[in-house]
């Protein structure tokens, strides 16, 4: 019961909503309709993933201190299907990861609860230590406009409540409420964008390439990066 009790807490369910459920369930409801996440593991990491639940970048718990380590360059640089030179950083992911059925948007976040140039396998690690099956963008920007791989291309991200199933997720290194991104950032991502749009048919708009903050209640991307977005959608068309 503690346990339970703990779930919808977590969750941020309030006591008269958690009573109701109790009663549900003592009414014959049986316990998995009530709690969806403990209906298999697959769901699990649904829920957990922010499918169904609303999450913030910078909400995202860093659980030790940054090291060197998490600043270092992983992976090669690779010319990738994107056409560009992407870094693979082959990052193990805790449970298998479901393709993406289709792929019309494309998602902007700021890494949001540091401005430190951290590296996909950190965010992996912390994206994991969340619950998650790994780090849930698909490209990472660093400092110096380096691209690494974070999910592959093709699978569903967790990155955005409820639109992961139809995007891809590119995070920007920095916090960006506190920091200007980079002119060598503003660069890749326009590159970026202009090689996923041209690889999934999008057309770089006001409405397929946007801030975390279109789709959910955040300030990601981030004050700053926030006002490059129709700059970055107006230049990514000359390189669809």
């Amino acid at each position: 019961m503690n346990e339970i009790k703990k779930f919808f807490e977590d969750q941020g369910v309030s006591r008269r909503d958690f009573l109701k459920s109790l009663l549900k369930i003592s009414a014959g409801a049986t316990i998995l309709s009530a709690i969806p996440s403990i209906v298999s593991a697959t769901t699990l990491s649904e829920w957990k993933e922010g499918k169904r639940f609303k999450f913030d970048d910078t909400k995202i718990k860093v659980s030790e201190e940054i090291t060197l380590n998490d600043e270092a360059e992983i992976g090669a640089a690779v010319v990738g299907a994107e056409g560009l030179l992407i870094r693979e950083t082959d990052l193990q992911f805790t449970r298998s990861l479901e393709r993406r059925i289709r792929t019309d948007g494309v998602v902007i976040h700021h890494v949001g609860n540091t401005d430190k140039n951290v590296n996909a396998a950190a965010i992996h690690r912390w994206h994991i230590n969340n619950g998650w099956k790994g780090i849930g963008y698909h490209f990472i920007i660093r400092k110096d406009g380096s691209i690494e791989r974070g999910r592959p291309l093709e699978s569903v991200g967790a990155h955005c409540y409820n639109q992961n199933e139809h995007t891809v997720g590119i995070c920007v290194v920095g916090n960006f409420e506190l920091a200007r991104p980079t002119q060598a950032q503003f660069r890749s991502a326009e590159k970026l964008i202009g090689a996923i749009c041209g690889l999934y048919s999008i057309i770089p708009n006001d409405q397929t390439i946007v801030g975390h903050k279109y789709y959910n209640r955040t300030a990601c991307p981030g004050t700053y990066l926030q006002k490059w977005v129709p700059d970055i959608i107006r230049n990514a068309n000359k390189f669809c």
